[in-house]
């Protein structure tokens, strides 16, 4: 699985990952009005959405290159992908689109004998992000 991570005015860094953690919350917006003796709910709509991915790296360089966005907050764009890896043609088997996003730490980095160079660093989607599955890199 791999991020690629484009900052601001730099340029892009792809990130071997170990794992992708996806989170989504969606605001729903809901409508009452009365039905009878009591007050029914007659409407439902998305409102807010929150879209975000804890991503973990145990590869050293790995981290050294997410390091490089500081140690606090970056803005940028993202893609993320996971290739299957009994496809010898390289098939990608889901993908985001590249998306506006904002990059900052989730854990600090761990380094020790049993699990040397841990790291998690949050991706914040800033856009709708689309997701496809079963393509070509």
């Amino acid at each position: 699985m791999w991020a690629v991570i484009t900052p601001s005015g730099g340029s892009a860094i792809e990130i071997p990952v170990k794992t992708i953690n996806g989170e989504l919350s969606v605001d729903l917006i809901k409508r009452k009005i009365p039905q009878g003796d009591y007050i029914m709910q007659d409407r439902v709509v998305p409102g807010e959405r929150d879209q975000a991915w804890i991503v973990g790296t145990d590869d050293f360089v790995a981290n050294q290159r997410a390091l490089a966005f500081g140690s606090t907050f970056t803005e940028g764009t993202c893609t993320l992908y996971a290739v299957d890896p009994a496809d010898a043609a390289g098939d990608v088997k889901w993908k985001t689109n590249d998306f506006a996003c904002s990059v900052l730490p989730e854990t600090e980095m761990s380094l020790n004998q049993d699990s040397f160079a841990e790291y998690e660093f949050r991706i914040e989607a800033n856009e709708i992000v689309t997701e496809t599955f079963d393509g070509l890199a």
